[in-house]
């Protein structure tokens, strides 16, 4: 099985991408399989086919909604052409920062047990909510009006709450949710402190021991709960607030990068065009 990476860069100010489009049966003659690295939700609007995903095939109609994790390996089969609403966004278009508050609304995504179906049936009742949602949605995208971005977003939110009602009725899942959210308890001094001294230097040391861990068990307890290493996490949180700071145009790229922790300016290049795919250069505002 051939698996196809079709991630595509998303606009950072707001990371989200809508659609509607025509899946051709002709242009699919096998089970066309693919990932992308930020989170899926599709509306069926005309056409039948079937979608597979963690060894599961599942047969799609009208107005069914499916949703894909990041990363998450799905395969399209199709009887028919098929139109679809397709949306995908990153986790930052909800936080930029990690908190208990923020993370309940991808609690579904992040926390899919045995219990998680991947469609939603088009008889149920949230997927015909969902479905609305969708439109709407797709009628600010293509429509430039005032305040279009915070509209999306609302509508984003309300489908993600709409979502978590869906899911929370299992049980096992249920009690993944509450292990999951003690973990996040436990790590919320950590994540308060690199918020407020990103500038400073910190250590691993320095981060287990807000946790009450050793270096060795935080570690690996950081990167279970997050899905990244402390590291590439503290990282994330200079880079994000470095380009906050350069879109203000108040400072250049030197100041920025020593006020977010970087004393050695190639390595904050370096880490900037990791993240972001372009140097703080590229996003000085134009004068």
């Amino acid at each position: 099985m051939e698996i196809y990476d079709e991630t595509q860069p998303l606009d950072l100010n707001f990371p989200l991408r809508m659609n509607k489009m025509w899946l051709r049966k002709d242009s699919l003659e096998f089970v066309y399989y693919h990932k992308h690295h930020y989170y899926e939700i599709t509306c069926i609007l005309n056409g039948h086919g079937f979608i597979s995903v963690n060894g599961r095939r599942f047969k799609l109609e009208p107005g069914d909604v499916v949703l894909f994790n990041i990363d998450e390996v799905h395969g399209w089969e199709l009887t028919e052409d098929m139109r679809i609403f397709v949306m995908v966004f990153s986790s930052e278009l909800i936080f930029d920062k990690v908190s208990l508050f923020d993370y309940e609304y991808l609690r579904f995504f992040e926390e899919n047990g045995s219990h998680f179906v991947n469609r939603i049936p088009h008889e149920e009742i949230y997927a015909k909510k969902i479905y609305g949602v969708m439109e709407d949605i797709y009628n600010e995208w293509v429509h430039d009006h005032d305040g279009r971005e915070l509209m999306m977003k609302s509508f984003v939110l309300r489908i993600l709450t709409m979502l978590t009602r869906h899911y929370k009725n299992s049980p096992k899942d249920s009690r993944q949710c509450q292990i999951k959210n003690e973990q996040m308890q436990r790590l919320q001094e950590v994540i308060a402190y690199v918020s407020e001294c990103y500038d400073q230097k910190i250590t691993l040391e320095d981060a287990a021991q807000k946790a009450y861990m050793n270096a060795n068990y935080f570690s690996a307890f950081f990167k279970k709960v997050m899905g990244e290493t402390f590291s590439h996490y503290l990282i994330k949180i200079r880079i994000y607030k470095a380009r906050e700071l350069i879109l203000t145009g108040r400072y250049n790229v030197l100041e920025v990068s020593q006020m977010c922790g970087y004393n050695n300016i190639s390595n904050f290049y370096r880490a900037y065009k990791k993240i972001f795919g372009k140097t703080p250069k590229d996003n000085e505002p134009q004068q």
